[in-house]
């Protein structure tokens, strides 16, 4: 994602794009930030640092409307130990830390 991101970054900066070029590049540029900031609210709650898995989750939704979000922000709030089990339950074995 955060090479994606910056492919982006340097094709805006290189390229003349039209109106609706740029409309379309923000709009992907937003749904890359969102997906990179679930990533990284994913690794923190798997470090168990809920806090910061909250901030990114948050963030996230902020650019991005998910529904699943806000539901993981309240799970973090009240039984975020629950929802690592959950989270570690549900990933693939590889991708564990």
């Amino acid at each position: 994602v955060q090479r994606e991101l910056e492919a982006y970054a340097k094709i805006v900066r290189h390229l003349e794009l039209t109106p609706d070029e740029h409309l379309l590049m923000a709009r992907e540029v937003r749904r890359l930030e969102a997906a990179l900031k679930i990533e990284r609210g994913k690794l923190y709650l798997a470090h168990e640092e809920f806090g910061m898995a909250v901030r990114e989750f948050r963030e996230s939704y902020q650019l991005r409307r998910n529904w699943k979000l806000p539901l993981i922000v309240l799970m973090l709030k009240l039984a975020p130990h629950q929802l690592l089990r959950i989270y570690q339950r549900r990933r693939p074995p590889e991708t564990q830390i």
